[in-house]
């Protein structure tokens, strides 16, 4: 039995591009080049770029009371060119997720990209930012990365 809140949520992009194409997009390094404002600190990674046992820090979408944005860290747990790439990341304090993005050819060259995540919260600060709203925002997010990586495909070609 536990006491604390945990919510996940998934959804599909269809992605105008092969897997082969994509996975590598899937980088925290190479998401600046189509996520505009993203910006990564990488804090171990051998290559550089996303592989196993890499680690780095975003900005997260909460505040710290300073008004400052909160870091989450991630790990990418799971890297397997071009089918899947699985993260752990924790905004310490709050909250813990499991993170993966499993990639499948989709007929003539396209890819449908599943988004999976599972929060779990670790304290009340937590437990406020997964509200019943949370499922839909990660959707809704997951549409809006859909449409900037389609469009930074188009230009690519």
């Amino acid at each position: 039995m536990t006491n604390t809140i945990r919510q996940s949520a998934s959804a599909d992009q269809v992605l105008n591009a092969p897997p082969a194409t994509v996975f590598p997009l899937l980088c925290p390094v190479r998401e600046a080049e189509w996520v505009p404002g993203w910006t990564v600190r990488m804090i171990h990674s051998a290559s550089g770029l996303a592989e196993p046992g890499a680690v780095f820090a975003t900005a997260s979408s909460t505040t710290r009371p300073d008004g400052g944005a909160e870091e989450e860290v991630w790990i990418i747990s799971r890297h397997e060119a071009p089918r899947i790439v699985a993260f752990v990341k924790t905004l310490p304090g709050a909250y813990i997720a499991r993170y993966e993005i499993t990639l499948a050819p989709e007929g003539d060259g396209h890819t449908r990209a599943t988004w999976f995540q599972e929060i779990t919260a670790l304290s009340p600060q937590g437990a406020a930012l997964l509200t019943d709203a949370w499922p839909a925002a990660f959707r809704a997010t997951v549409g809006h990365l859909e449409t900037l990586l389609n469009a930074f495909l188009a230009r690519a070609d």
